[in-house]
């Protein structure tokens, strides 16, 4: 997941020098879609049980529509957590960039 090197400096102590792997950098990015999908889960598990259990209107047409504003909602969410994912994926790779350059 992780290769590192010690690089000789002119001045001062040697340092080691960490690059992400092609592994590495699929395991990120699949940790955080995984952590994404479950603060999705939760947050539509507490909206829809507040919406059941505390709607002041209390009917079940209320409720389902509140949970097609929410599903709307959802997908509203996917479209900015893939916006994240992308820029995250860009970031990895001008890293990735980076310590070639250094290397």
């Amino acid at each position: 997941m992780l290769e590192s090197k010690w690089e000789r400096a002119e001045t001062g102590p040697d340092r080691r020098v960490y690059k992400v792997t092609d592994e590495g950098t699929r395991a990120l990015r699949m940790g955080l879609e995984m952590v994404a999908r479950r603060k999705v889960l939760t947050d539509d598990l507490v909206e829809f049980y507040k919406k059941q259990f505390q709607a002041k209107e209390g009917t079940q047409a209320a409720a389902f529509k509140s949970i097609e504003d929410e599903v709307r909602g959802l997908g509203e969410y996917k479209e900015l957590l893939e916006k994240q994912l992308e820029k995250i994926d860009q970031r990895l790779r001008t890293l990735k960039k980076q310590v070639k350059t250094e290397s």
